[in-house]
């Protein structure tokens, strides 16, 4: 009885998608076809260079892979990682601003790419494809956080060990008719009850019926 379920608000510019997201003021200048979205979770002994730099990012590689699907990738790291900076055509990295709606402009991701980040049960909502980077997952679990729930158990996409494996997903989306889609459903109703943009108006309404207003 001391707990209130609202839903989450931050999930609510999901469904009221007349809000402006600033997309324009990252991507405005670019023309492509589909949007990759990587979303590295937080590290305590990182930043998100040296994450890139440990998983064995190649910019150029991807930067050409991105040539021939016609996309764009998109990286955004947590705003306590520090930023990393590209001067490739097709890559684009978002500053780390404490105040970045992500979820404003994750709503314009075709795909997104993610590790651990809470991001990845947002990005359900959607119903787009995913493909999870646990590139360090050993390390990450003994060094840094543990996880709630079994990776390869909730995972509604494919996951990838290396680099090399993202590349041949990506072209493979490509290819093929989506796969994870009936598991994508059943992990989004699972972790996300409420999914009508009404979560804010919930805690709100909760608040005031608290404090008697």
């Amino acid at each position: 009885e001391q707990v209130i379920m609202s839903g989450y608000p931050r999930n609510d510019v999901f469904f009221n998608k007349d809000k402006d997201s600033g997309k324009n003021d990252y991507l405005g200048k670019y023309k492509y076809k589909k949007l990759y979205l990587y979303l590295p979770t937080f590290r305590s002994n990182k930043t998100l260079d040296q994450t890139l730099h440990d998983s064995g990012y190649d910019e150029s590689k991807m930067n050409s892979l991105m040539k021939e699907v016609d996309g764009i990738f998109v990286i955004k790291g947590h705003f306590a990682s520090g930023n990393s900076n590209s001067n490739l055509s097709r890559i684009v990295t978002i500053d780390g601003d404490e105040f970045f709606d992500i979820n404003s402009f994750m709503m314009h991701a075709d795909v997104l790419l993610t590790d651990y980040s809470g991001c990845y049960f947002d990005f359900l909502c959607l119903n787009k494809p995913i493909i999870l980077t646990p590139f360090d997952i050993e390390e990450y679990t003994s060094l840094d956080r543990e996880l709630y729930f079994n990776y390869s158990e909730i995972a509604s996409g494919p996951i990838a060990k290396k680099w090399e494996d993202v590349y041949f997903h990506i072209l493979d989306f490509e290819k093929k008719s989506d796969e994870y889609l009936d598991k994508r459903k059943r992990m989004n109703a699972y972790f996300n009850y409420f999914q009508d943009g009404g979560s804010s108006k919930r805690v709100r309404d909760s608040i005031l019926k608290l404090i008697n207003f």
